[in-house]
């Protein structure tokens, strides 16, 4: 989570633009770590009322926004994925909506899908 935060801040930053290319290499393990978290069973060290790691969710789906603005390759990438976010999310607890949100963040952000 404080690697993904670390990154996050320093491609938000105006010199981290030119590590955006560099990064997006990333996209396809960011896409399979989102994958296996929201497909998981039950893990007890790392769920929060029945949501597998909802930080590591969040701060996933912050990177891939900030890596899929105006790429087209990396939004495709990521259709999957985030459709499987919103459908198989529980919107009902608190984390499920934080990461609902992310998840709707990156979606707008992003050339995504139109059925998205």
């Amino acid at each position: 989570v404080t690697t993904l935060a670390l990154a996050i801040e320093a491609l938000g930053m105006p010199e981290g633009s030119g590590h955006l290319v560099s990064f997006r290499k990333l996209v396809p393990t960011a896409v399979r770590m989102l994958k296996n978290l929201v497909m998981s069973s039950y893990a007890l060290e790392h769920d929060i009322n029945g949501i597998a790691d909802p930080f590591l969710q969040i701060k996933l789906l912050q990177l891939l926004r900030i890596l899929g603005e105006g790429d087209r390759k990396s939004c495709e990438q990521m259709n999957d994925v985030l459709a499987q976010v919103a459908t198989n999310t529980e919107g009902s607890k608190n984390c499920g909506n934080a990461i609902l949100y992310e998840c709707v963040m990156t979606v707008i952000a992003m050339e995504a899908d139109p059925g998205l």
